[in-house]
């Protein structure tokens, strides 16, 4: 697989990208150019589906310039955007704040690369064993919630999901699907792992910020 990953990169290596993305020019200093964040205006959005496809539409770069969540995190702080680690942002929105006991909570959430190199990620997900995010859920005295027993959290395996430079993938997931969540104020949290090799550890974790709930 790493053999594999490296040839894919090597083989994309200073493509531009729909947006005027591209990849970075000297690798062994990643600080030559700017950073994706300090100069992007927007960040082009996968659609929502393939995670392995690297290269962007055009259609994909033109609609992202019209659409909020594309915008630096400075200028769309209700993404609820986590701290930037190892070039990588994460940003968790809900529905609404307000749900009846059982609803669907449904979530958008967001992987940033905010980056001039390619990014990758393995999947977490083991409820929906295509999609890379998992969840944290806080209770009112910010206990971890119990998940349903089904459901543990980060598991790592199957295809890496590929990001462009300064780009993002959208992914549409529902809380419900890995716990059961009662009458009570909460607090929901993102997270993905990061690419392979390295040790799982609060390092190696991405994370967006905490929102809060209400289920009554």
């Amino acid at each position: 697989m790493k053999w594999i990953l490296s040839c894919f990169v090597m083989a994309l290596s200073g493509i531009s990208f729909a947006g005027g993305f591209t990849n970075v020019i000297n690798t062994e200093d990643p600080n030559f150019i700017p950073q994706a964040h300090e100069t992007n205006t927007f960040f082009a959005t996968y659609y929502v589906g393939e995670n392995y496809l690297p290269a962007l539409t055009s259609q994909e770069s033109e609609d992202s310039k019209t659409n909020r969540e594309c915008l630096p995190a400075k200028d769309f702080p209700e993404g609820n955007w986590g701290e930037r680690e190892c070039g990588v942002q994460m940003s968790l929105r809900v529905a609404k704040s307000v749900f009846t006991n059982g609803e669907p909570i449904d979530t958008t959430v967001l992987v940033r690369n905010v980056t001039n190199e390619f990014f990758f990620f393995m999947p977490g997900n083991p409820v929906k064993p295509g999609l890379p995010v998992s969840y944290i859920v806080f209770d009112e005295l910010g206990q971890s919630v119990v998940s349903k027993p089904d459901y543990h959290g980060l598991v790592l395996g199957g295809h890496p999901a590929v990001i462009a430079p300064g780009a993002q993938r959208k992914y549409l997931e529902c809380v419900n699907d890995s716990y059961d969540l009662t009458n009570g104020n909460y607090l929901l949290q993102a997270m993905i792992y990061l690419p392979e090799g390295k040790p799982l550890n609060e390092n190696t974790i991405i994370k967006s910020a905490k929102v809060p709930i209400e289920i009554k």
